[in-house]
């Protein structure tokens, strides 16, 4: 039998230059997930601001948790069909308000200068094959995608930057709703999402070609290993490859659907079904391929250890 599921591994680690200059790493990543809702997040604080490690830490923390239980309302507020241009356009931007009323509430929390806690943010909330999309400032966003002929990766949203390329937009910014990007619709055949800050982007990214063919590297090398696992090795990668080529902070953040033959007796495969506990969190998408949701909360358990779920898929 197939089984298909979520699994999600980020890390941020310190660049050269906030070594040298005695300062913290200014990234920041965060997760959440909610009845079968994942949401992952990355953002990059300005450098030259002291304490925008708090203020990263505060909006990925802060974006991840209200998509996750709120993301059918935003994802039918994002929705274009049966809207014309000005209705969407009207819906686009009350959400852009909300989120961003609701991110610097967070920050003046911490502080009343918000503009010490400035960043940037980059956002993905996924429920089964629908999506909503966020980025404000630089780094990239990247799907990789099932084709016919392999797997493919493609440029989700893009960095922007202001005058130069040092220069970027902040969540902090008073003109920031000008520059929030939301976007949402469904997939078709999405294997993953990847968030990356600019320092990774130097070198995975050209805004010519989009991502390179290396970041599928990155996901299939997730393959039968764990988060906390791959959590580590994500940032041995950043320090010892990725730091050879940029000096910035360097973050990563993604989300991949695992495929993969399961063994009855597996060690790997029994870890997949540790969290199972309802039938309501297996989904049956052929007579051998079922996808596992353990986001998805259920009022009654219906299993109570790991040979309650194999009796259910008719293992044992």
């Amino acid at each position: 039998m197939i089984i298909e599921k979520w699994k999600q591994s980020h890390t941020y680690v310190i660049g050269k230059d906030h070594v040298k200059l005695n300062q913290s790493c200014q990234d920041r990543t965060y997760y959440a997930k909610e009845d079968g809702v994942h949401v992952i997040a990355l953002a990059d604080g300005a450098g030259s601001r002291k304490t925008s490690e708090i203020g990263a830490e505060v909006v990925t923390k802060s974006i991840c948790e209200l998509l996750a239980s709120e993301f059918f309302n935003f994802f039918i507020g994002c929705e274009k069909r049966g809207k014309d241009e000005l209705d969407y356009l009207k819906d686009n931007k009350m959400l852009k308000k909300i989120i961003l009323n609701t991110l610097l509430n967070e920050l003046k929390k911490q502080s009343e200068k918000v503009d010490e806690l400035s960043s940037t943010l980059l956002f993905c909330a996924l429920y089964k094959n629908k999506y909503i999309i966020g980025h404000i400032g630089d780094g990239v966003i990247g799907g990789i995608f099932e084709e016919a002929d392999g797997l493919t990766i493609r440029t989700l949203s893009e960095p922007k930057n202001g005058g130069a390329p040092n220069i970027t937009f902040f969540v902090t910014d008073n003109d920031a709703i000008d520059h929030l990007r939301i976007t949402s619709g469904e997939f078709t055949n999405l294997r993953g999402i990847i968030l990356m800050s600019d320092g990774p982007a130097e070198v995975m990214y050209n805004k010519n070609t989009g991502l390179n063919e290396n970041v599928i590297k990155i996901f299939n090398n997730f393959d039968k290993k764990t988060p906390s696992e791959y959590n580590q090795i994500l940032s041995k990668f950043l320090c010892e490859k990725i730091a050879n080529y940029s000096s910035d902070d360097l973050s990563l953040n993604l989300l991949y659907l695992e495929s993969l033959y399961a063994s009855v007796q597996d060690t790997y495969t029994l870890n997949l079904l540790s969290d199972i506990s309802s039938v309501d969190q297996i989904t049956y998408k052929s007579k051998y391929c079922v996808e596992l949701d353990p986001t998805i909360k259920s009022i009654n358990k219906n299993f109570s250890s790991i040979d309650d779920v194999r009796r259910y898929l008719k293992w044992i």
